[in-house]
């Protein structure tokens, strides 16, 4: 009995001294250095994760990196994405990134005031991403993002103008640039929602795209933040009566690719379906993408009767008057100042 007692405890302990050289073993595959930690690393769609082992440190063989992977279980739930590995110096090190999921990212930012032309022209140069809506006529770029109409909008997605909210946006490194757009356009909607949800009484518009049209303008006139709800009060007060808005950046947008810096007298009286010079209304859709501030701005204009303002050159802001009368004496004491300090 003696004996037999003697023997299992010498297999058991040949046991032990096997289980414990095999993990040694299946643990030393953890600190073998890297072959493979280029700047960026792509964890493939669908790639086994001893694919991904065998690309990282060499050919390894199946049965090892099986065992390493039973006794380090957490390494079984990498993301597919692409990873910054300069700073991993083994298999364990690079494994704990890819694990944590933190893959690189792409900013893309949004600026507000820019136009969905500008936009577009944006996505297609920026790098780390790609840009699978280029070369898409807007309907074709509407379907593709699935986005949602705009109450209002009578053309809807014939001109994607002002559908997207301005912000920076962080989308996977070289994932498609459409990622970025449905959540400018979520925020966007959100927005627009809040917006025309808190109209006061002052503010014209009588439907959601109609605020996003007049904020749209708003965005271009105004000099800084604070003096947007001014900017909007002339706007609905010559929307109230009837009184063109002449507002410069409408006419800009409808020249199109013809505005070369200036505007003359006679783009002024040229009519176009933006020139607010000659139409007593808003122009037919946005021409700018806006902020919430000039969204907030749109619906809440302040309670005050301005029809009139002009920017005050090299302030950032703008005079305001009540009547033609006033706004000359402002033009005159401004221009004076302006002639004055620029001579």
């Amino acid at each position: 009995m003696k004996k037999i007692i003697t023997a299992l405890l010498a297999l058991l302990a040949l046991a032990l001294a096997a289980g414990f050289t095999a993990y040694n073993y299946a643990q030393s595959l953890g600190k073998v250095r890297l072959i493979n930690n280029a700047l960026v690393f792509n964890v493939k769609k669908g790639e086994t994760l001893t694919s991904v082992i065998n690309r990282l440190i060499g050919e390894q063989p199946s049965w090892r990196i099986k065992l390493y992977l039973k006794f380090n279980p957490k390494f079984h739930t990498i993301r597919s994405a692409y990873y910054d590995l300069k700073e991993a110096r083994n298999l364990e090190e690079a494994l704990t990134l890819l694990e944590s999921g933190k893959g690189l990212t792409t900013k893309i930012n949004l600026i507000p005031g820019k136009t969905w032309k500008q936009y577009k022209s944006y996505l297609n140069e920026i790098q780390g991403a790609n840009n699978n809506l280029k070369g898409l006529s807007d309907p074709e770029i509407a379907k593709q993002l699935n986005l949602t109409p705009i109450a209002g909008d009578k053309q809807a997605f014939k001109n994607l103008e002002g559908y997207f909210a301005p912000n920076t946006y962080l989308i996977d490194y070289m994932s498609d640039t459409a990622s970025a757009l449905r959540l400018a356009h979520k925020d966007l909607v959100k927005n627009l929602q809040q917006a025309w949800d808190s109209r006061n009484s002052r503010s014209q518009a009588k439907t959601p795209y109609e605020l996003l049209i007049l904020a749209s303008i708003i965005e271009k006139e105004k000099g800084n933040n604070e003096e947007a709800p001014l900017i909007s009060a002339v706007f609905n007060n010559r929307l109230a009566i009837g009184m063109p808005l002449q507002a410069d950046p409408t006419v800009i947008y409808g020249m199109g690719d013809s505005y070369k810096g200036n505007i003359t007298k006679n783009n002024l009286r040229t009519p176009t379906p933006y020139n607010t010079y000659t139409i007593p209304a808003l122009p037919p859709t946005p021409i700018a993408n806006v902020s919430v501030n000039s969204l907030m701005a749109a619906a809440q204009p302040t309670n005050v009767d301005y029809l009139y303002f002009m920017a005050v050159y090299g302030q950032g802001k703008h005079a305001f008057a009540k009547t033609y009368e006033q706004h000359l004496v402002n033009v005159e004491k401004f221009n004076n100042e302006y002639r004055k300090n620029h001579k």
